[in-house]
C-alpha cells in the first residue's frame, strides 16, 4: 500500500511538473511578443464584406506591424438580411451581449444602426471626440456598409482607435474607387442585345451605357459594394437633403442570371420640380432603350406613342392609363400615382417579357372617371 501511495504522489508531482513546465513555455512565448498588442474586430455581413475586412486589416498590419488584428464576421442569412437596419442581428447580438456581460467584448465592433441609441445609453460605447478628434457626442463611423465604433471595455483605446480611423478612411477610399470603375466602364461597356434577355450585369451596364451617352450622370447605376444580388438589383436616387424622388427595381429570382421585370417609381411630391421631373422622364426613356434593341437604335418614341406620352411634351397624364402596351416582345404598364408595396404614393413604369403577339392586347386607355 505504501508503495502505491509514493506512486501516487509521484505521478501527481509529474503532472505539476509539466504544467509548470508548459506554464513557463508560454508565459516565455508572451514575454517574447510584449511588443505587440492584440485587438479584436467584430462585424456582421455577406462573404463580401468578410473579404473587404480582410484586405483591409492586411494593410493596416502592414502600416501598424505591433498590432495584432483579429477579425470575426458573423454571417448574415439571406432571410435576415434585413434585420440589419431594422433591429435584434440573430448569431451576432447574442454572443456581442453575452461578451459584454462577461467584460470580454471586441475592441472594435459593428453596431446596428437601429439599435445604436441603445449601446450609447447603456455605456457600451466610446465617444470619439477624444481620441479619434470627432465632433462631440459621435460614438461610431461607417465601415464598408456597417457603422462601427470602439467598447467602453477596451484596454487598448489607442490602437483600437488607430484601427477604426484606418477603415474609416479604407471604407471612403474603396467607395471612390468603386464608383470611378463604375463611370469607366459605363462609357464603353454595353450588352448589344435586349435588356432582358441578358444577365442582370447585362442590363446594369447597358442602362449606364445608355445614360453616360446622353450625359445623364444623375441616373448612373452604382453597384451596391457588400450585398449579393439574390433577388436583383434596388437602388434609389435622393436629393440633397435625403429625401428620395426616383426608384429603380431590377427583380430576378435566380440571383441575375435572368430578368423578372423592372420597375421605375417616381414620388408625386417632386413634379414641380423641374429638373427631377426631367430625370425622370430621362429614366423612363432609358429604360425603353435598354430593354428594346430597336428603341436603342431609333430612340423611344414609338414605345411611348403606344404609352400615350412623348418626350417633347413630356407629362404624368398618361400614367393614368389601364391596360397594357405590347411592342418588340416587351409588356409595358404604368400607374399612377398609386400606392406601393413600401406603402407610398408613386408614378409607376414596369416592364417585362410577354407572350402575347397581339399589340392592341387589353388596349390602354384612361379610366371612366377621368
Amino acid at each position: 500500500m505504501r508503495k502505491k501511495k509514493v506512486s501516487s504522489i509521484g505521478l501527481l508531482f509529474f503532472v505539476l511538473l509539466i504544467g509548470f513546465s508548459a506554464s513557463l513555455s508560454v508565459s516565455a512565448g508572451i514575454n517574447q511578443n510584449t511588443d505587440k498588442v492584440s485587438i479584436r474586430l467584430a462585424a456582421y455581413g455577406s462573404y463580401k464584406m468578410s473579404l473587404f475586412l480582410q484586405d483591409a486589416v492586411a494593410m493596416f498590419n502592414d502600416q501598424y506591424p505591433k498590432i495584432q488584428v483579429k477579425i470575426e464576421v458573423a454571417p448574415i442569412p439571406l432571410e435576415a438580411q434585413s434585420l440589419a437596419n431594422t433591429g435584434f442581428i440573430p448569431g451576432y447580438e447574442h454572443r456581442l451581449l453575452a461578451e459584454f456581460a462577461a467584460n470580454d467584448s471586441p475592441d472594435v465592433f459593428f453596431i446596428p444602426p437601429s439599435r445604436a441609441g441603445l449601446y450609447r445609453v447603456n455605456g457600451a460605447l466610446i465617444e470619439l471626440s477624444t481620441c479619434m478628434n470627432k465632433p462631440d457626442d459621435i460614438y461610431g463611423v461607417m465601415v464598408g456598409n456597417g457603422f462601427a465604433g470602439i467598447s467602453s471595455q477596451t484596454k487598448h483605446l489607442h490602437e483600437a482607435s488607430l484601427l477604426l480611423g484606418f477603415l474609416e478612411k479604407y471604407t471612403d477610399d474603396y467607395s471612390m474607387q468603386s464608383r470611378q470603375k463604375t463611370l469607366d466602364k459605363a462609357a464603353y461597356d454595353f450588352a448589344d442585345i435586349g435588356g432582358l434577355d441578358g444577365t442582370l450585369e447585362d442590363f446594369i451596364a447597358t442602362w449606364n451605357f445608355v445614360v453616360m451617352s446622353k450625359h445623364c450622370e444623375d441616373l448612373i447605376f452604382f453597384p451596391h459594394l457588400f450585398l449579393e444580388y439574390d433577388s436583383g438589383y434596388h437602388t434609389s436616387f435622393k436629393k440633397d437633403d435625403d429625401s428620395h424622388y426616383l426608384f429603380v427595381n431590377v427583380s430576378s429570382s435566380d440571383s441575375g442570371t435572368t430578368i423578372d421585370f423592372v420597375r421605375l417609381a417616381f414620388i408625386p411630391a417632386f413634379i414641380e420640380d423641374p429638373y427631377l421631373a426631367n430625370l425622370f422622364r430621362e429614366a423612363v426613356d432609358t429604360l425603353i432603350r435598354v430593354v428594346d434593341l430597336e428603341a436603342r437604335e431609333n430612340g423611344s418614341d414609338s414605345v411611348l406613342q403606344g404609352l400615350g406620352a412623348n418626350l417633347i411634351d413630356f407629362n404624368f397624364h398618361f400614367f393614368n392609363q389601364m391596360g397594357y402596351y405590347y411592342h418588340n416582345g416587351i409588356q409595358y404598364r404604368t400607374l399612377g400615382p398609386a400606392l406601393s408595396a413600401s406603402n407610398r404614393l408613386e408614378y409607376q413604369i414596369v416592364c417585362k417579357k410577354s407572350p402575347f403577339e397581339d399589340q392592341n392586347y387589353q388596349r390602354r386607355k384612361y379610366p371612366p372617371n377621368l
